[in-house]
């Protein structure tokens, strides 16, 4: 039995597979788009003996600093299987480098400044990432309101830094305009975000709160809280044997990061990671390693929940109901908690309180919230409400007397 089968004859094969070679050519999608550039705007503030030499240094480091940028951002943008089976050195990216153009600037006689923006071959360089089939994953258009904590830890007493000046802060402050791959933002610690968001609300995650800074700084993404805590390890030093009393001295060993809220899942543990502090690394260079760091683990935390930001069902904040019953010994209780309940949505998770029922000596309801339970009973507790689970009923109840 002979065998049929359609074959393609030879000429047609040789035809049909350099017609496939233009198309790869022509036709495959580039690594980013044209109407995205890797160009790198820098500021640059210089002094010399003359403005001609300040002008000179400026537009030296200028440089430098474009390529290292553009070096970290693709780092950030490049999947880690890519990066580590082909990588690519920062001296490098200078042959791609075409030139600059100057934004703005002023000088004077022996200083200069301005606003540079270091321009790079883009077509080069997409068909660089073709070559080593490399995908960029592209900054996302939304933004992300990062709040770093300090943790300050005193007698096995624990507090928190949110608006003071600490080292955790001021390194992001530093650290902020090297961070271009996923956009971020740094409250301003004024007035309003004091009197907006307090330590113990940040850590919860009070709902209220956030939706008034997303839309202030108008970040999209969330807001992330980052605690660092630092990590001593301390030395008795005896000054006088004759002295009982001993001086402890501390060696800063490292800090201890968490990441709360943003795009992380709630149902999981924050997670954290340990930076430690190089023997003859001074504080300064130490909290600004921490902070990239910390930022190239957000990038990374940020690409393993990209695809559940946009899914309602998989918020990291979850909305959640419960039934309550609210015990009622006279009418003026009902008053009471008539105008505390409309209150209540600002100090705490609840979005929501829908009454189902009212008798005289209780009121039954449905109360919308967003996160869980927990941490709704302990804000419900400093405004002195208590909320309890008895005999399957979840019991809201005022600490304060209200008849």
């Amino acid at each position: 039995m002979t065998e049929n089968r359609f074959q393609i004859p030879q000429k047609k094969r040789v035809f049909l597979s350099s017609l496939f070679i233009l198309y790869l050519f022509f036709f495959l999608p580039p690594a980013f788009s044209s109407d995205f550039s890797l160009s790198q705007v820098i500021s640059v503030d210089k002094t010399a003996p003359s403005a001609l030499q300040a002008k000179k240094i400026a537009l030296q480091e200028g440089e430098e600093t474009a390529i290292q940028r553009l070096y970290f951002f693709l780092q950030q943008a490049l999947t880690p299987s890519d990066y580590f089976s082909s990588p690519i050195e920062e001296k490098e990216l200078k042959a791609f480098l075409t030139g600059y153009e100057v934004l703005t600037e002023k000088n004077s006689t022996t200083r200069y400044i301005a606003k540079i923006k270091y321009q790079f071959n883009d077509t080069e360089l997409n068909k660089l990432f073709q070559e080593r089939k490399w995908k960029l994953n592209l900054p996302p258009e939304k933004k992300l309101l990062i709040i770093p904590m300090m943790q300050k830890k005193e007698s096995n007493q624990e507090s928190y830094f949110l608006w003071e000046s600490t080292p955790w802060l001021d390194a992001w402050k530093r650290q902020i305009k090297n961070m271009t791959f996923l956009p971020i933002a740094l409250p301003l610690a004024d007035i309003e975000d004091i009197t907006t968001l307090q330590p113990e609300t940040a850590i919860e995650g009070l709902y209220p709160a956030f939706q008034y800074l997303q839309k202030r700084y108008k970040t999209s993404m969330g807001v992330m809280v980052l605690i660092a805590a630092p990590v001593y390890e301390e030395n008795y030093v005896e000054e006088d044997p004759a002295v009982a009393e001993q001086k402890t001295e501390k060696k800063l060993l490292g800090l201890k990061i968490y990441l709360l809220h943003g795009f992380i899942p709630q149902d999981q543990n924050p997670p954290a990671f340990f930076v430690e502090k190089n023997e003859n690394e001074s504080e300064i260079d130490f909290f600004n390693r921490a902070a990239q760091k910390t930022y190239a683990f957000i990038v990374k935390q940020w690409r393993a929940y990209k695809d559940l930001i946009n899914d309602p069902s998989k918020q990291s904040i979850p909305f959640n109901q419960e039934e309550i019953i609210i015990p009622l010994s006279s009418s003026y209780d009902w008053f009471f908690w008539r105008d505390m309940l409309k209150s209540i949505t600002k100090s705490t998770n609840i979005t929501k309180f829908h009454l189902k029922s009212l008798s005289i000596d209780q009121a039954h309801g449905v109360i919308s919230f967003y996160g869980n339970i927990s941490t709704l009973e302990k804000q419900l507790k400093r405004l002195q409400l208590h909320l309890t689970f008895h005999k399957n009923k979840w019991i809201l109840r005022s600490m304060q007397k209200t008849s």
